[in-house]
């Protein structure tokens, strides 16, 4: 994690850096009811002040030396899950592994609910009582599980949605139809078909019968 001086299921507070909603998820020791993604720097507690200062233990006032902001890597984010713990129950940032495509993402520390800060040395939450447990895990990811840390059979928690799904490009209109070519007059359809054919060859002259003069003197000496 980078280091200076100075998730998403049901309601969208921001777009893309940080996205809030409430959670009613089981898990062992309690119950999920909240969950952040942000890119936002969050405080932690210094380890390496905490033991120059020999403060070992949580709880209590945390001056300010000891406390530093801390931002999630480059195309990561924090995912923060609210958890209430119940009576008689026990919830530590050991548990848990946050499982992203596949990658398991170990939890970075808890803390109090309304303290403001991440505490490592913040390691059994006794119930009733309410605290938050902060992870990193890469800005893409859209969806992610709960599973145990441990060698304990605890139930793998599903269906934590870190990011809306992206909306689907809207369609290509369709080209517009080319109109077709209007059609010609049925006359001048006729008067070219007419062109096309051939013309009717002249009808051969009558020829008129000529007598045969051997035939008429024939008949005449007949007729003697």
């Amino acid at each position: 994690m980078k280091k200076s001086c100075c998730l998403c299921l049901l309601l969208c507070l921001g777009a893309g850096n940080f996205l809030a909603g409430p959670l009613s998820l089981t898990i062992h020791s309690g119950k999920l009811t909240n969950l952040e993604r942000t890119s936002e720097a969050q405080k932690f507690v210094s380890e390496d002040e905490a033991l120059k200062q020999g403060l070992t233990a949580p709880g209590g006032d945390v001056p300010a030396e000891m406390l530093q902001e801390t931002s999630p890597d480059d195309d990561q984010v924090f995912v923060i899950l609210d958890a209430a713990v119940f009576p008689d129950r026990t919830l530590s940032p050991l548990d848990y592994l946050l499982v992203v495509d596949g990658k398991d993402c170990k939890c970075l520390g808890m803390a109090e609910r309304k303290s403001g800060y991440f505490d490592f040395r913040y390691l059994l939450a006794a119930g009733p009582a309410e605290v938050k447990l902060i992870f990193s895990c890469p800005a893409g990811a859209r969806l992610a599980a709960l599973k145990s840390a441990l060698d304990l059979p605890l139930p793998t928690v599903t269906g934590l949605v870190l990011q809306e799904p992206e909306p689907a490009p809207a369609a290509e209109p369709a080209p517009a139809a080319e109109p077709a070519p209007a059609a010609e007059p049925a006359a001048a359809d006729n008067a070219d078909a007419a062109e096309a054919q051939p013309a009717a060859a002249p009808a051969a002259p009558v020829q008129e019968a000529v007598p045969d003069p051997g035939n008429a003197a024939a008949e005449d000496k007949k007729d003697k």
